[in-house]
């Protein structure tokens, strides 16, 4: 199995290279793909594996991309196509140039998501390739836990996935960002797709307020909408099964949740150039690279959570055999985006997703995933009632 990274310099890549050489079998080369030389260089010299080798590819030049996935058996594209979703396109049109899988962490722009996925379905699929969009924790798990309870349905009226994490621990005095800080920003600033009543409507942050009672120690909590590619993608691949609502929410603690709406508050989340003495700054990406300075000039005063628990959950409502039924599975543990996304690669390479492109609640198999998941150390929860 030989695989290239695309972003591997990036924070979520490197839990996916990590998982790859060390917990999976038959993985002969890992090539790292990125602009940023210095931050590849840093994390082979961290893992010092002798699979691993690094090329320095700009993703929109389309020719080096290509000459160096041709070497590859699968793609894992880890660049924030969330909020750049053309960068998906960059790296899916090199993948069938070099005959070469790709499997992503999907994009955060719902309608987006199914655009790609016609474009390139074809065109995957005459050159005998295949791709998975969106295989991490959500998108990804989610999807895939959906498949698990709306198989055991003969109709489906509703599905809401959420996800809430709570730290636990002393608060750090240096804001640490749990992810990229352009995909919070657009979570928290952006409106997001919701399926209401049969079709994607926007919705503006922080709306479709629901308190949601967690397991402990997360318990009862307040969960928004957020932007989020799942009610685009469930919505298209249940409207078969009468699907008429699928909504995303999220919760993150509360100390991280207040110093992001302050931000957003305050305007940092603009995309909108502003004028500097002359100087033009887009808010965002001024905040993404002052966090990212604060905390090197801080390290010493960064704070780790004692503990971090992340709860995904996912609800269907529907009928069989005439009676109502509501299925509530958790998956509790870690995020578990890089562990989702090694475990694409592996499918692909082996062969074991059908040419084309898919979402995974398309061609994943959900009983496998869970399993194979449970040795990841993650727990799942099912709950089904019956309403009578």
């Amino acid at each position: 199995m030989k695989v290239a990274i695309v972003g591997a310099a990036g924070g979520m890549a490197s839990g996916v290279i990590r998982d790859l050489i060390k917990e999976t079998e038959g993985v002969e080369k890992v090539t790292l793909i990125d602009i940023n030389e210095n931050g590849m260089q840093l994390l082979k010299d961290e893992l010092n594996d002798d699979r691993l080798d690094a090329k320095v590819i700009d993703v929109r030049d389309r020719k080096i991309l290509t000459k160096a996935l041709e070497e590859v058996d699968v793609c894992a594209n880890e660049v924030n196509i969330w909020i750049h979703p053309d960068l998906a396109r960059d790296v899916m049109y090199s993948c069938l140039d070099a005959k070469c899988h790709y499997t992503d962490l999907g994009e955060g722009y719902g309608p987006e998501t199914i655009k790609i996925k016609e474009e390139f379905d074809g065109k995957f699929s005459n050159n005998e390739i295949a791709a998975i969009l969106g295989m991490g924790t959500g998108p990804g798990t989610t999807n895939i836990l959906s498949k698990y309870c709306v198989d055991g349905l003969d109709s489906v009226e509703k599905i809401e996935a959420c996800v809430a994490l709570q730290n636990i621990g002393k608060e750090s005095p240096i804001f640490v960002p749990y992810y990229d800080v352009e995909s919070i920003c657009a979570e928290y600033g952006d409106p997001s797709y919701q399926y209401l009543n049969g079709e994607l409507k926007e919705m503006p942050p922080y709306g479709g307020e629901k308190v949601i009672v967690f397991p402990d120690p997360i318990n009862k909590v307040k969960c928004y909408y957020t932007i989020h590619p799942e009610p685009a993608m469930l919505s298209h691949s249940f409207k078969n099964k009468g699907v008429k609502e699928v909504t995303w929410r999220q919760k993150r603690s509360d100390e991280i949740e207040k110093i992001i709406r302050s931000l957003m508050a305050c305007g940092f989340g603009d995309l909108e150039p502003l004028n500097m003495d002359g100087v033009e700054i887009v808010p965002r990406q001024f905040l993404k690279k002052m966090i990212s300075r604060n905390i090197k000039k801080n390290q010493k005063r960064v704070i780790k959570p004692e503990e971090e628990h992340v709860i995904l959950r996912v609800v269907v409502e529907g009928k069989k055999g005439g009676k109502k039924y509501r299925y509530t599975i958790d998956r509790i543990g870690s995020h578990g985006t890089s562990v989702t996304q090694s475990y694409s690669v592996q499918l692909l390479a082996q062969g074991k997703i059908k040419e084309g492109v898919w979402f995974p609640e398309d061609c994943v198999d959900p009983l496998d995933y869970i399993e194979k998941m449970k040795k990841k150390g993650f727990q799942f929860n099912l709950k089904i009632e019956e309403e009578l």
